[in-house]
């Protein structure tokens, strides 16, 4: 089996490593040779060789969604997940449009470009002000609580997207898969706590989440989703659809140490229609990001319970550069974990 894999990041280099556990072959399309998943793939291919890498690969899938449209299109008929389901989500209007038109809840909200958004945001306050793309860790939003907030000159003239800023218990995520044969499950709920708008850490929860999980195989199944699908919620009475990523998650990387099957070994098993693994998981687990700083491994090491990952990338403040996974046997214990292991990462940095 040779996959193919668009993207050189750490969810690349997580998912290369998971499949050259299960003896498959990896080739990465990558311009930066360097970049984590490279450095462990079988070949790494740039765009100019996208015939060669199309040829080479069995099946092929993402770990970013920000891919040119062409790049997209000429590989379909090997790609998972679907090209739709890909250039869906690179527009945030087009995501929104389509969860509110078959009606899965989401915040209201108006699309508009720049010299519209004090009409967008009449009657609309507050409100979060979104680039319609590349919108990931804290990139292009802006909240305003009245007018006043708005520094309309830090905003870019592109497309956008205003919507109503909820007003929540907290933010968690779920994660589906679904095979080429149509089989489904979903991996445990997890909390996830922000700083500067980039997960700073992470836990699964004992609630069963059960209308949410509903909402998630339901998406799998009218997006034609094979592969993942990570959906992020806010928690009220009934959930709001935040949004959704069609490829490995950062809020499930806790399940490479703490769920009998990892979510990166679950999208291989989806993608070559192989059998799907138990999403269940084995103890309470946890995982803490390191982001922009490197610490003193020692301490880290140290704890018996902490699980290093470490990309080698280039540090640069907000910069995703690793994580610690954690499991515990019990919640409260687990918690202890994640405050000492955020010592450990912070305050040696």
């Amino acid at each position: 089996m040779r996959l193919g894999v668009l993207g050189g990041g750490q969810l690349g280099w997580m998912l290369a490593l998971e499949a050259k556990r299960m003896g498959m072959s990896v080739f990465v399309l990558e311009e930066d040779t360097k970049a984590p998943a490279c450095r462990v793939a079988d070949r790494c291919f740039k765009k100019s060789e996208l015939e060669i890498f199309k040829k080479t690969c069995d099946r092929i899938t993402v770990e970013f969604e920000y891919l040119e449209e062409d790049i997209l299109d000429y590989l379909e008929d090997k790609l998972f997940p679907d090209v739709s389901v890909l250039k869906l989500k690179k527009s945030r209007v087009m995501e929104k449009e389509f969860l509110s038109s078959r009606g899965y809840p989401v915040a209201s909200f108006k699309k508009c470009k720049k010299h519209e958004l004090l009409k967008a945001l009449e009657g609309n306050l507050p409100a979060i002000i979104k680039t319609d793309s590349y919108g990931y860790d804290g990139r292009g939003q802006w909240k305003v609580k009245t007018i006043q907030d708005l520094k309309i000159e830090s905003i870019p003239d592109v497309p956008l997207i205003v919507e109503s800023l909820i007003d929540f218990e907290f933010e968690f995520s779920i994660l589906g898969v679904r095979s080429q044969s149509g089989l489904k499950k979903t991996y445990p709920a997890t909390i996830n706590y922000h700083k500067d708008g980039i997960l700073l850490y992470n836990h699964s929860i004992e609630e069963d989440f059960k209308e949410a999980k509903e909402i998630v195989l339901s998406l799998l199944e009218e997006l034609n989703v094979v592969g993942l699908l990570s959906v992020e919620f806010f928690s009220k009475k009934t959930p709001i659809i935040n949004e959704l990523a069609p490829r490995p998650h950062n809020s499930a990387h806790f399940t490479l140490d703490g769920c009998f099957c990892s979510q990166f070994e679950n999208l291989l098993r989806a993608i070559f229609d192989l059998p799907l693994g138990l999403s269940e998981l084995k103890l309470p687990s946890g995982m803490v990001n390191i982001i922009g700083v490197v610490p003193d491994f020692r301490k880290i090491l140290k704890l018996d319970w902490a699980k290093l990952y470490w990309y080698g990338k280039e540090p640069r403040p907000l910069r995703k550069l690793g994580h610690v996974n954690l499991v515990a046997k019990d919640y409260e214990r687990l918690k202890d974990y994640i405050n000492l292991t955020l010592g450990a990462i912070y305050e040696s940095s």
